[in-house]
């Protein structure tokens, strides 16, 4: 496994790595505090969607994402976490990942570990809390791991939902009502309330969290809430702005970081 640290801002660390066994291209792994003596590390795995702005290549889409918004959010909420983000292609749903889920998620989470802890200069670290967050298309990537049969998945304790609650929202409400787990929904209406993330939240997310209905029947009798889906929340701001303007929030907010 190739490792390249450089210094990000005053406190933070980011890390280029090569997964020594995963089909994705790369990830940009970065540490918002200066590691002391640890077992465990926080991880938050984000999976971006599809390029914008003509990125083709992992250092476009690193300066990218390095530069953002979300980065910055991540670091001003000032709490000890590995924000991972794997390159997942240009479209991000039809990525390597959608037919090597198993061995991708691994073998991101493993190298991860192993690259901080080298870089901790620890023996060995495990992996702590694990948080899934997602941005439009890479929902269809985090359905895949959501799906998998992993001991890392043992360690999930969150899920964020970015604008990217697709064609799978019923399955995602029979998943969340059996998993407990909290999930987060922010989404954007967008300009002709055709927008498939905000149809879902409105139609089959929300009325679940309320308990109106049961979304995974047809038709839906009443059924008691899913009272580990969090609220929806509308974004303020527009589909690509809205993990820099949310990310930060749920990083404080959270319980579990």
């Amino acid at each position: 496994m190739k490792v390249k640290w450089m210094k990000t801002g005053e406190k933070g660390t980011e890390g280029l790595l090569e997964p020594s066994a995963a089909a994705t291209r790369g990830m940009t792994v970065i540490l918002t505090t200066s590691l002391a003596p640890v077992k465990s590390v926080n991880v938050i795995l984000y999976l971006h969607g599809h390029y914008v702005g003509g990125a083709k290549s992992f250092g476009e889409f690193r300066a990218h994402y390095t530069s953002s918004e979300m980065v910055k959010a991540v670091f001003a909420a000032n709490k000890p976490v590995v924000l991972v983000l794997p390159e997942l292609g240009e479209n991000a749903d039809s990525a390597d990942w959608v037919s090597s889920s198993q061995k991708n998620f691994d073998s991101v989470i493993q190298d991860t570990l192993d690259g901080v802890a080298k870089h901790a200069k620890v023996e060995k670290l495990e992996l702590g809390t694990l948080i899934l967050a997602a941005h439009s298309g890479g929902g269809f990537v985090m359905r895949r791991i959501r799906d998998l049969n992993s001991d890392h998945l043992k360690k999930l304790k969150e899920v964020w939902m970015l604008d990217s609650l697709y064609d799978d929202a019923k399955r995602w409400v029979s998943w969340a009502s059996l998993s407990g787990l909290p999930v987060h929904n922010i989404y954007t209406k967008g300009p002709d309330s055709k927008h498939a993330p905000y149809l879902n939240s409105s139609k089959i997310y929300e009325p679940a969290r309320k308990g109106e209905v049961m979304a995974i029947q047809d038709p839906p009798p009443q059924a008691p809430p899913v009272t580990n889906l969090q609220p929806a929340v509308e974004s303020e701001v527009n589909h690509h702005r809205v993990p820099g303007a949310y990310i930060g929030e749920l990083i404080r907010k959270s319980k579990n970081l």
